[in-house]
Protein backbone atom coordinates (compact mmCIF):
# COMPACT_ATOMS: atom_id res chain seq x y z
CA UNK A 1 0.00 0.00 0.00
CA UNK A 2 2.80 2.40 0.89
CA UNK A 3 4.51 1.81 -2.44
CA UNK A 4 1.29 2.31 -4.40
CA UNK A 5 0.57 5.49 -2.50
CA UNK A 6 4.04 6.82 -3.23
CA UNK A 7 3.55 6.07 -6.91
CA UNK A 8 0.31 8.03 -7.03
CA UNK A 9 2.00 10.98 -5.29
CA UNK A 10 4.79 10.93 -7.88
CA UNK A 11 2.20 10.89 -10.65
CA UNK A 12 0.38 13.82 -9.11
CA UNK A 13 3.59 15.85 -8.84
CA UNK A 14 4.45 15.18 -12.45
CA UNK A 15 0.94 16.22 -13.44
CA UNK A 16 1.29 19.51 -11.64
CA UNK A 17 4.73 20.40 -12.96
CA UNK A 18 4.33 19.32 -16.13
CA UNK A 19 15.47 20.34 -45.07
CA UNK A 20 13.74 23.56 -46.20
CA UNK A 21 10.69 24.22 -48.38
CA UNK A 22 11.54 26.15 -51.55
CA UNK A 23 8.09 26.25 -53.17
CA UNK A 24 5.82 29.26 -52.81
CA UNK A 25 3.76 29.07 -49.64
CA UNK A 26 -0.04 28.81 -49.89
CA UNK A 27 -2.11 30.99 -47.60
CA UNK A 28 -5.02 29.50 -45.65
CA UNK A 29 -8.53 30.59 -46.60
CA UNK A 30 -8.97 31.78 -43.03
CA UNK A 31 -6.15 34.27 -43.51
CA UNK A 32 -6.42 34.98 -47.24
CA UNK A 33 -7.01 38.68 -46.52
CA UNK A 34 -4.34 38.90 -43.85
CA UNK A 35 -0.92 40.47 -44.14
CA UNK A 36 1.06 37.25 -43.58
CA UNK A 37 3.67 36.55 -46.27
CA UNK A 38 6.96 34.69 -46.41
CA UNK A 39 9.04 37.82 -46.70
CA UNK A 40 7.55 39.54 -43.68
CA UNK A 41 9.36 37.51 -41.03
CA UNK A 42 12.91 38.63 -40.33
CA UNK A 43 15.25 35.67 -40.77
CA UNK A 44 16.87 34.80 -37.44
CA UNK A 45 20.55 33.93 -37.59
CA UNK A 46 21.29 36.21 -40.54
CA UNK A 47 25.00 36.19 -41.41
CA UNK A 48 25.55 33.31 -38.99
CA UNK A 49 24.60 35.29 -35.89
CA UNK A 50 22.88 33.18 -33.27
CA UNK A 51 19.49 34.63 -32.39
CA UNK A 52 16.44 33.40 -30.50
CA UNK A 53 13.52 32.01 -32.47
CA UNK A 54 10.38 34.12 -32.17
CA UNK A 55 6.69 33.35 -32.46
CA UNK A 56 5.97 36.20 -34.84
CA UNK A 57 7.09 39.42 -36.50
CA UNK A 58 5.80 42.94 -37.14
CA UNK A 59 2.91 41.54 -39.23
CA UNK A 60 1.53 38.72 -37.12
CA UNK A 61 1.94 36.24 -34.32
CA UNK A 62 1.53 32.45 -34.02
CA UNK A 63 -0.03 30.77 -31.00
CA UNK A 64 -0.92 27.31 -29.79
CA UNK A 65 -4.29 27.33 -28.05
CA UNK A 66 -6.11 24.58 -26.26
CA UNK A 67 -9.52 23.53 -27.53
CA UNK A 68 -12.46 22.49 -25.37
CA UNK A 69 -11.12 18.95 -25.06
CA UNK A 70 -7.52 17.93 -24.40
CA UNK A 71 -6.34 18.85 -27.91
CA UNK A 72 -4.77 22.02 -29.35
CA UNK A 73 -4.80 24.23 -32.45
CA UNK A 74 -2.33 26.46 -34.25
CA UNK A 75 -3.76 29.98 -34.60
CA UNK A 76 -2.50 33.19 -36.17
CA UNK A 77 -3.04 36.78 -35.01
CA UNK A 78 -2.97 39.25 -37.89
CA UNK A 79 -2.01 42.76 -36.83
CA UNK A 80 -3.50 44.48 -39.89
CA UNK A 81 -6.95 42.87 -39.73
CA UNK A 82 -6.85 42.53 -35.92
CA UNK A 83 -8.16 39.00 -36.20
CA UNK A 84 -7.20 35.67 -34.68
CA UNK A 85 -7.78 32.76 -37.09
CA UNK A 86 -7.17 29.03 -37.25
CA UNK A 87 -4.17 28.07 -39.39
CA UNK A 88 -6.40 26.13 -41.78
CA UNK A 89 -7.46 26.49 -45.43
CA UNK A 90 -10.40 24.07 -45.48
CA UNK A 91 -13.87 25.62 -45.74
CA UNK A 92 -16.35 24.65 -43.02
CA UNK A 93 -13.63 22.83 -41.10
CA UNK A 94 -14.37 22.06 -37.45
CA UNK A 95 -10.63 22.12 -36.65
CA UNK A 96 -10.98 19.07 -34.42
CA UNK A 97 -9.16 16.24 -36.21
CA UNK A 98 -5.91 15.48 -38.02
CA UNK A 99 -7.37 16.44 -41.42
CA UNK A 100 -7.08 20.08 -40.28
CA UNK A 101 -3.67 21.75 -40.58
CA UNK A 102 -4.27 23.69 -37.36
CA UNK A 103 -5.10 20.59 -35.30
CA UNK A 104 -2.62 19.30 -32.71
CA UNK A 105 -3.43 16.19 -30.73
CA UNK A 106 -3.05 16.25 -26.97
CA UNK A 107 0.04 14.40 -25.83
CA UNK A 108 -1.28 12.65 -22.75
CA UNK A 109 -4.03 10.15 -21.99
CA UNK A 110 -6.21 12.54 -19.98
CA UNK A 111 -9.94 11.93 -20.35
CA UNK A 112 -12.59 14.65 -20.02
CA UNK A 113 -9.79 17.05 -19.21
CA UNK A 114 -8.46 20.33 -20.50
CA UNK A 115 -5.83 20.75 -17.81
CA UNK A 116 -2.88 19.80 -20.01
CA UNK A 117 -0.83 22.94 -20.70
CA UNK A 118 2.47 23.85 -22.33
CA UNK A 119 2.38 20.77 -24.56
CA UNK A 120 3.46 22.76 -27.61
CA UNK A 121 5.47 25.86 -28.55
CA UNK A 122 5.54 27.39 -32.04
CA UNK A 123 8.22 29.55 -33.67
CA UNK A 124 8.71 30.95 -37.18
CA UNK A 125 11.39 31.98 -39.66
CA UNK A 126 10.85 33.66 -43.03
CA UNK A 127 10.17 30.29 -44.68
CA UNK A 128 8.61 27.90 -42.19
CA UNK A 129 7.22 27.15 -38.77
CA UNK A 130 8.89 25.05 -36.10
CA UNK A 131 6.62 23.31 -33.63
CA UNK A 132 8.11 21.89 -30.44
CA UNK A 133 6.04 19.10 -28.89
CA UNK A 134 7.02 18.70 -25.25
CA UNK A 135 5.99 15.07 -25.05
CA UNK A 136 4.01 12.87 -22.71
CA UNK A 137 5.43 11.37 -19.54
CA UNK A 138 6.66 7.81 -19.38
CA UNK A 139 4.08 7.34 -16.62
CA UNK A 140 1.25 7.92 -19.12
CA UNK A 141 0.01 5.00 -21.19
CA UNK A 142 0.08 7.01 -24.42
CA UNK A 143 3.08 9.17 -23.63
CA UNK A 144 4.71 10.16 -26.93
CA UNK A 145 8.33 11.33 -27.02
CA UNK A 146 9.19 15.01 -27.47
CA UNK A 147 9.61 16.02 -31.09
CA UNK A 148 10.19 18.99 -33.42
CA UNK A 149 7.98 19.49 -36.48
CA UNK A 150 8.74 21.70 -39.46
CA UNK A 151 5.96 22.95 -41.74
CA UNK A 152 5.01 25.65 -44.23
CA UNK A 153 3.78 28.98 -42.94
CA UNK A 154 0.20 27.87 -43.63
CA UNK A 155 0.60 24.69 -41.59
CA UNK A 156 0.87 22.39 -44.62
CA UNK A 157 3.61 19.78 -45.22
CA UNK A 158 4.22 19.03 -41.56
CA UNK A 159 7.25 16.77 -41.05
CA UNK A 160 9.07 15.47 -37.99
CA UNK A 161 12.69 16.61 -38.05
CA UNK A 162 13.70 15.54 -34.53
CA UNK A 163 12.49 12.90 -32.09
CA UNK A 164 13.97 12.72 -28.61
CA UNK A 165 15.36 9.49 -27.29
CA UNK A 166 13.60 7.67 -24.48
CA UNK A 167 13.95 9.53 -21.18
CA UNK A 168 14.83 12.85 -22.87
CA UNK A 169 12.70 15.99 -22.74
CA UNK A 170 12.97 19.64 -23.80
CA UNK A 171 13.62 22.37 -21.29
CA UNK A 172 10.39 24.26 -21.94
CA UNK A 173 11.66 27.40 -20.22
CA UNK A 174 14.64 27.88 -22.57
CA UNK A 175 13.98 29.59 -25.91
CA UNK A 176 15.39 27.78 -28.98
CA UNK A 177 17.99 29.57 -31.08
CA UNK A 178 19.12 29.41 -34.69
CA UNK A 179 22.01 30.58 -36.86
CA UNK A 180 20.08 29.91 -40.08
CA UNK A 181 21.62 26.46 -40.58
CA UNK A 182 21.06 24.85 -37.18
CA UNK A 183 18.57 24.83 -34.34
CA UNK A 184 19.89 24.97 -30.78
CA UNK A 185 17.78 23.91 -27.81
CA UNK A 186 18.26 22.55 -24.31
CA UNK A 187 17.37 18.97 -23.43
CA UNK A 188 17.28 16.98 -20.22
CA UNK A 189 17.88 13.24 -20.07
CA UNK A 190 16.47 11.49 -17.03
CA UNK A 191 17.67 8.09 -15.89
CA UNK A 192 15.30 5.26 -15.06
CA UNK A 193 13.15 5.69 -11.94
CA UNK A 194 13.51 3.01 -9.29
CA UNK A 195 12.00 2.42 -5.83
CA UNK A 196 14.34 2.89 -2.89
CA UNK A 197 14.49 0.60 0.12
CA UNK A 198 11.35 2.24 1.54
CA UNK A 199 9.40 1.62 -1.64
CA UNK A 200 9.35 5.29 -2.66
CA UNK A 201 9.90 5.79 -6.37
CA UNK A 202 12.90 8.08 -6.94
CA UNK A 203 13.61 9.79 -10.23
CA UNK A 204 16.87 8.89 -11.92
CA UNK A 205 19.81 11.23 -12.38
CA UNK A 206 19.24 13.99 -14.94
CA UNK A 207 21.74 15.36 -17.45
CA UNK A 208 21.12 18.74 -19.12
CA UNK A 209 22.63 19.37 -22.56
CA UNK A 210 22.72 22.05 -25.24
CA UNK A 211 21.69 20.23 -28.42
CA UNK A 212 22.42 21.28 -32.01
CA UNK A 213 20.16 20.06 -34.84
CA UNK A 214 21.46 20.54 -38.38
CA UNK A 215 18.49 21.58 -40.51
CA UNK A 216 19.91 20.08 -43.70
CA UNK A 217 21.17 16.69 -42.57
CA UNK A 218 18.79 16.24 -39.64
CA UNK A 219 21.70 15.14 -37.45
CA UNK A 220 21.57 16.18 -33.79
CA UNK A 221 24.52 16.48 -31.41
CA UNK A 222 24.79 17.34 -27.74
CA UNK A 223 27.47 20.04 -27.91
CA UNK A 224 27.71 21.11 -24.27
CA UNK A 225 26.73 19.66 -20.91
CA UNK A 226 24.67 22.26 -19.06
CA UNK A 227 25.08 21.08 -15.47
CA UNK A 228 25.75 24.21 -13.37
CA UNK A 229 25.26 26.31 -16.51
CA UNK A 230 22.39 28.50 -17.70
CA UNK A 231 21.79 29.75 -21.24
CA UNK A 232 21.28 33.51 -20.99
CA UNK A 233 21.27 34.82 -24.58
CA UNK A 234 22.67 34.53 -28.06
CA UNK A 235 25.41 36.97 -29.04
CA UNK A 236 27.33 37.16 -32.33
CA UNK A 237 28.35 33.59 -33.21
CA UNK A 238 27.95 32.17 -29.71
CA UNK A 239 25.92 31.87 -26.54
CA UNK A 240 26.19 33.86 -23.34
CA UNK A 241 26.20 31.38 -20.48
CA UNK A 242 26.46 31.56 -16.73
CA UNK A 243 28.71 29.01 -15.00
CA UNK A 244 28.66 28.24 -11.30
CA UNK A 245 31.12 26.00 -9.49
CA UNK A 246 29.75 22.85 -7.89
CA UNK A 247 29.56 22.72 -4.13
CA UNK A 248 32.24 20.56 -2.48
CA UNK A 249 30.99 17.01 -1.95
CA UNK A 250 31.95 17.08 1.73
CA UNK A 251 29.56 20.01 2.36
CA UNK A 252 26.44 18.30 3.70
CA UNK A 253 25.24 20.20 6.77
CA UNK A 254 22.57 22.90 6.22
CA UNK A 255 24.73 25.64 7.77
CA UNK A 256 27.70 24.65 5.62
CA UNK A 257 25.57 24.56 2.49
CA UNK A 258 24.13 28.03 3.20
CA UNK A 259 27.63 29.41 3.77
CA UNK A 260 28.96 27.80 0.58
CA UNK A 261 26.05 29.16 -1.46
CA UNK A 262 26.53 32.64 0.00
CA UNK A 263 30.15 32.61 -1.20
CA UNK A 264 29.52 31.15 -4.64
CA UNK A 265 30.60 33.31 -7.56
CA UNK A 266 29.19 32.96 -11.04
CA UNK A 267 31.05 33.52 -14.28
CA UNK A 268 29.48 34.89 -17.46
CA UNK A 269 31.14 33.44 -20.55
CA UNK A 270 30.69 33.54 -24.32
CA UNK A 271 30.60 29.97 -25.66
CA UNK A 272 31.22 29.45 -29.40
CA UNK A 273 29.80 26.17 -30.74
CA UNK A 274 32.03 26.04 -33.83
CA UNK A 275 35.28 26.09 -31.83
CA UNK A 276 33.91 24.64 -28.56
CA UNK A 277 35.70 27.42 -26.67
CA UNK A 278 34.57 29.85 -23.97
CA UNK A 279 35.68 33.43 -23.33
CA UNK A 280 35.29 34.96 -19.87
CA UNK A 281 33.15 38.10 -19.92
CA UNK A 282 32.52 38.81 -16.25
CA UNK A 283 32.71 37.28 -12.79
CA UNK A 284 29.62 38.14 -10.78
CA UNK A 285 29.67 38.65 -7.04
CA UNK A 286 27.79 36.25 -4.75
CA UNK A 287 24.04 36.80 -4.82
CA UNK A 288 23.72 37.33 -8.58
CA UNK A 289 20.67 35.66 -10.13
CA UNK A 290 21.80 35.17 -13.71
CA UNK A 291 19.04 32.80 -14.73
CA UNK A 292 16.87 35.88 -15.30
CA UNK A 293 18.58 38.10 -17.86
CA UNK A 294 17.80 40.16 -20.97
CA UNK A 295 20.22 41.12 -23.75
CA UNK A 296 19.68 44.40 -25.59
CA UNK A 297 22.36 45.14 -28.19
CA UNK A 298 25.71 45.03 -26.41
CA UNK A 299 24.18 45.13 -22.92
CA UNK A 300 23.22 42.19 -20.76
CA UNK A 301 20.85 43.00 -17.90
CA UNK A 302 20.76 40.65 -14.91
CA UNK A 303 19.71 40.61 -11.25
CA UNK A 304 22.00 41.01 -8.23
CA UNK A 305 20.01 40.80 -5.01
CA UNK A 306 17.30 43.48 -5.52
CA UNK A 307 19.29 45.48 -8.05
CA UNK A 308 19.21 45.38 -11.84
CA UNK A 309 22.71 45.27 -13.28
CA UNK A 310 23.94 46.10 -16.78
CA UNK A 311 26.97 44.28 -18.24
CA UNK A 312 28.69 45.92 -21.21
CA UNK A 313 29.63 42.96 -23.43
CA UNK A 314 32.42 44.92 -25.14
CA UNK A 315 34.41 46.37 -22.25
CA UNK A 316 33.23 43.64 -19.80
CA UNK A 317 32.23 46.02 -17.02
CA UNK A 318 29.01 45.95 -15.02
CA UNK A 319 27.12 48.61 -13.08
CA UNK A 320 23.77 48.83 -11.29
CA UNK A 321 21.05 50.66 -13.22
CA UNK A 322 18.06 50.16 -10.89
CA UNK A 323 18.68 50.01 -7.14
CA UNK A 324 16.66 50.02 -3.96
CA UNK A 325 13.75 47.86 -5.08
CA UNK A 326 11.88 46.34 -2.15
CA UNK A 327 11.25 43.06 -4.01
CA UNK A 328 13.37 40.99 -6.35
CA UNK A 329 12.61 42.03 -9.94
CA UNK A 330 11.89 39.68 -12.82
CA UNK A 331 13.19 40.96 -16.16
CA UNK A 332 10.79 40.62 -19.09
CA UNK A 333 12.04 42.23 -22.31
CA UNK A 334 13.63 45.36 -23.75
CA UNK A 335 12.22 47.30 -26.70
CA UNK A 336 13.15 50.73 -28.05
CA UNK A 337 15.38 51.55 -25.11
CA UNK A 338 12.75 50.55 -22.54
CA UNK A 339 13.58 47.68 -20.17
CA UNK A 340 10.41 46.09 -18.76
CA UNK A 341 10.40 44.24 -15.46
CA UNK A 342 8.06 43.13 -12.69
CA UNK A 343 8.26 42.66 -8.95
CA UNK A 344 6.18 40.50 -6.62
CA UNK A 345 5.76 41.17 -2.90
CA UNK A 346 5.35 38.76 0.00
CA UNK A 347 1.61 38.56 -0.64
CA UNK A 348 2.27 37.55 -4.27
CA UNK A 349 1.02 40.88 -5.60
CA UNK A 350 2.75 41.83 -8.84
CA UNK A 351 3.74 45.28 -10.09
CA UNK A 352 5.20 46.27 -13.48
CA UNK A 353 7.79 48.91 -14.39
CA UNK A 354 9.80 50.27 -17.29
CA UNK A 355 13.36 51.56 -17.13
CA UNK A 356 14.38 54.18 -19.70
CA UNK A 357 17.95 53.39 -20.79
CA UNK A 358 18.56 56.95 -22.00
CA UNK A 359 17.06 58.92 -19.13
CA UNK A 360 18.15 56.30 -16.58
CA UNK A 361 14.85 56.48 -14.73
CA UNK A 362 12.19 53.89 -14.01
CA UNK A 363 8.44 54.35 -13.68
CA UNK A 364 5.46 52.10 -12.89
CA UNK A 365 3.13 50.65 -15.52
CA UNK A 366 -0.36 50.40 -14.10
CA UNK A 367 -2.10 48.33 -16.76
CA UNK A 368 -3.58 45.22 -15.14
CA UNK A 369 -5.70 42.33 -16.35
CA UNK A 370 -9.23 41.91 -15.07
CA UNK A 371 -10.12 40.67 -11.60
CA UNK A 372 -10.01 38.26 -9.90
CA UNK A 373 -6.30 37.53 -9.77
CA UNK A 374 -5.24 40.66 -11.64
CA UNK A 375 -1.75 40.54 -13.13
CA UNK A 376 0.28 43.11 -15.10
CA UNK A 377 -0.66 43.24 -18.78
CA UNK A 378 2.14 41.32 -20.50
CA UNK A 379 3.82 42.13 -23.82
CA UNK A 380 3.90 39.22 -26.28
CA UNK A 381 5.56 40.94 -29.24
CA UNK A 382 6.28 44.17 -31.06
CA UNK A 383 3.84 45.10 -33.84
CA UNK A 384 5.27 48.16 -35.54
CA UNK A 385 4.36 51.10 -33.30
CA UNK A 386 2.21 48.83 -31.14
CA UNK A 387 2.66 45.98 -28.72
CA UNK A 388 0.64 42.79 -28.84
CA UNK A 389 -0.57 42.17 -25.30
CA UNK A 390 -2.62 39.71 -23.29
CA UNK A 391 -4.95 42.21 -21.62
CA UNK A 392 -7.68 40.00 -20.17
CA UNK A 393 -8.02 36.52 -18.68
CA UNK A 394 -11.19 34.61 -17.90
CA UNK A 395 -10.79 31.71 -15.50
CA UNK A 396 -13.18 28.86 -16.16
CA UNK A 397 -13.91 26.25 -13.54
CA UNK A 398 -14.28 22.70 -14.90
CA UNK A 399 -16.09 20.45 -12.48
CA UNK A 400 -15.14 17.24 -14.26
CA UNK A 401 -12.48 15.05 -12.73
CA UNK A 402 -9.39 14.48 -14.83
CA UNK A 403 -8.46 10.84 -15.32
CA UNK A 404 -4.91 9.65 -15.91
CA UNK A 405 -4.06 6.10 -16.97
CA UNK A 406 -0.65 4.86 -15.86
CA UNK A 407 1.56 2.38 -17.69
CA UNK A 408 -0.22 -0.52 -16.00
CA UNK A 409 -3.63 0.59 -17.23
CA UNK A 410 -4.76 1.82 -13.81
CA UNK A 411 -6.94 4.92 -13.68
CA UNK A 412 -5.99 7.78 -11.35
CA UNK A 413 -8.64 10.46 -10.71
CA UNK A 414 -7.74 14.06 -9.90
CA UNK A 415 -10.11 16.81 -8.76
CA UNK A 416 -11.59 19.59 -10.86
CA UNK A 417 -9.40 22.44 -12.03
CA UNK A 418 -9.49 25.93 -13.50
CA UNK A 419 -8.56 26.78 -17.08
CA UNK A 420 -7.81 30.24 -18.50
CA UNK A 421 -9.10 31.86 -21.67
CA UNK A 422 -6.87 34.70 -22.82
CA UNK A 423 -7.84 37.76 -24.83
CA UNK A 424 -5.43 39.76 -26.98
CA UNK A 425 -5.16 43.34 -28.18
CA UNK A 426 -2.81 45.82 -29.79
CA UNK A 427 -1.85 48.93 -27.85
CA UNK A 428 0.33 51.84 -28.95
CA UNK A 429 3.75 51.69 -27.34
CA UNK A 430 3.34 55.19 -25.91
CA UNK A 431 -0.04 54.24 -24.41
CA UNK A 432 1.44 51.13 -22.82
CA UNK A 433 4.39 53.04 -21.39
CA UNK A 434 2.10 55.71 -19.93
CA UNK A 435 -0.62 53.29 -18.72
CA UNK A 436 -3.31 54.62 -21.07
CA UNK A 437 -6.07 52.05 -21.57
CA UNK A 438 -6.47 52.30 -25.35
CA UNK A 439 -6.73 48.68 -26.51
CA UNK A 440 -7.43 47.65 -30.11
CA UNK A 441 -8.98 44.27 -29.47
CA UNK A 442 -8.14 41.19 -31.54
CA UNK A 443 -11.36 39.55 -32.74
CA UNK A 444 -11.86 35.82 -33.38
CA UNK A 445 -13.07 34.28 -36.65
Amino acid sequence: MKKALSFVVILFLILCTMGCQNQKQKQPDDIENSSLTQQQVEQPGENGEIQPLKSGNDKGYYLVEQSNDQNFNLVYIDYQTKQKVFLCSKPNCEHNNSACTSYLAGGNSFQNSSSVSNDYAVYCTDRELYLFYMGGSAFFSNGNPPAIYRMDLDGENRDVIFTAESGTQFDRYITPYTDGNNLYFQTQSIGASEPNEDGVVELGKSVDSLTCLNLTSGKSTNILEMQNRSLLAGYQDGFILSETDELPQDVTEPEEIDKALANQKTRIVLFRPDTQTSTLLYTAEPGAELWNSVRYGKQLFFIHKNNIMSLNLENKTAEPVVMGLTATPALKQCYDGQLYFETRDNENKAAAYRYDLENKEYAPIQLMTNEPGAEPVSILAEAGNDYLVNYRCDRIRDEKDSVMIDENGTEHHFPSYTTTKRYYALIAKSDYQNSHVEYKEISER
